[in-house]
């Protein structure tokens, strides 16, 4: 992470992070989302800290399969990013 990232990161709390998921993935992801909202309506995020005006979800992990591959994509990145060598290497199965 350049210093200028981990920069805003600390002062503004996020960072746009550009191709980092796949453009058909991150429109389903917003497809769901936008569906959550509509089922959840007044009751979305309940089961967080709600303020007014902000939107929220939450425990997504279990409202969609879409939730679950955007996870394992980020878990196998993780170990790819701490084993390189295991990337380059094809699975028997």
């Amino acid at each position: 992470m350049t210093d200028a990232a981990r920069r805003q990161l600390d002062e503004q709390g996020y960072l746009i992070l550009p191709g980092l998921i796949p453009p058909a993935m991150l429109e389903a992801l917003r497809r769901r989302v936008d569906e959550l909202f509509a089922e959840e309506g007044d009751r979305a995020g309940w089961e967080f800290k709600t303020e007014p005006g902000a939107r929220r979800l939450a425990n997504l992990v279990d409202k969609g399969e879409i939730f679950e591959r955007v996870i394992l994509m980020r878990a196998r990145a993780a170990v790819q990013a701490e084993q390189p060598e295991r990337a380059l290497r094809r699975s028997p199965h």
